[in-house]
């Protein structure tokens, strides 16, 4: 009666005489009451999860919220969707034996992918120089594509699956042919015998041809039973002596191409009165990283523009991690 009487008060009002347009909107009034009493009598059907009257689902009333998702956040939503994340992580493992002078190399990478829009993609691994000598892809998320083996040598077609998570998975993994042999960093250590002492020198050179700067570049040298570990004197303070794992570890946060580095120490021998003894041996291991860099020449490209609307971009990241030990 409220709201109908607000209609009508600027107007002459005669209460046994009702206009067609009040009628309506009479109607309009009782029609909002009973859906607003419906709403409130809905009572969800807990064996189905929905609501048990198809009736009130008819008059049930659609309101705005009364907060509005961001424009910018849907935007924001709408391109991670759209961006197929692509990591390639590369390690190179090397071992140089001084002694017998010969160098051993490995390299191995890994293909690992995020992406959120629930739909398939293509990555295409492309491989002129042949330097991967054998792909694995992982079956629950990619299959191979290529059509021969032409194209196999050349080009390898990876169809990747994944589903709406924000997890990051490993689609596939390569290994790189033995003419790969990349050379990051050189050491080298010379071992000095002074009467009763001991001492060693370690150097570490970045190589001048690296595309990117080495960092968190960890060095550990093994010390040999024959000198007396915690005699040990450093020449730098960043030197730290471990006497249950019988090594020494330095620590640089990083060596730009071509910049080289020392670290000495002096020990003491188990047996300082012996007069003629064998010049003991220190192995090093070094490793590192380098950021937004890789050993081989395989590139990555991506062919998902399925949806002409939000067509897929491709974000790369690559980074390589060096193990290095001489003996």
């Amino acid at each position: 009666p409220g709201l109908y009487s607000y209609s009508v008060m600027n107007r002459a009002f005669d209460p046994f005489s009702i206009s067609d347009e009040d009628k309506l909107q009479i109607d309009n009034v009782r029609t909002l009451m009973q859906a607003v009493r419906l709403e409130a009598n809905l009572k969800p059907d807990v064996f189905s999860g929905t609501f048990a009257s198809s009736e009130a689902m008819v008059c049930s009333i659609e309101t705005p919220s009364l907060f509005p998702q961001d424009p910018m956040s849907r935007q924001g939503n709408k391109e991670e969707g759209c961006t197929v994340h692509v990591n390639l992580n590369e390690v190179l493992t090397s071992l140089y034996d001084e002694r017998a002078g010969s160098l051993s190399l490995s390299l191995e990478g890994l293909i690992n992918v995020r992406f959120s829009g629930g739909r398939p993609f293509t990555l295409n691994i492309i491989d002129q120089n042949h330097d991967i000598e054998k792909l694995i892809e992982d079956s629950k998320f990619c299959i191979k594509v290529s059509k021969s083996d032409e194209d196999l040598a050349a080009k390898k077609a990876l169809r990747v699956f994944l589903c709406d998570s924000l997890e990051t998975e490993k689609v596939a993994s390569y290994t790189c042919s033995p003419h790969v042999r990349p050379i990051p960093l050189l050491v080298k250590t010379k071992v000095r015998v002074e009467g009763p002492r001991c001492q060693v020198g370690v150097k570490i050179r970045s190589n001048p041809s690296n595309h990117r700067p080495l960092c968190k570049i960890v060095i550990i040298m093994a010390v040999p039973p024959d000198v007396k570990g915690d005699t040990v004197k450093l020449t730098k303070r960043n030197g730290i002596w471990d006497g249950m794992k019988r090594i020494i570890l330095w620590q640089l946060p990083s060596l730009q191409p071509g910049e080289l580095s020392e670290f000495q120490a002096q020990f003491q021998f188990v047996n300082p009165d012996l007069e003629h003894r064998i010049v003991p041996s220190f192995p090093v291991i070094v490793r590192c990283d380098a950021l937004q860099d890789q050993f081989s020449d395989i590139r990555i490209t991506l062919n998902g523009a399925l949806d002409s609307h939000n067509p897929l971009i491709m974000s790369l990241t690559k980074s390589v991690r060096v193990l290095h030990r001489k003996n």
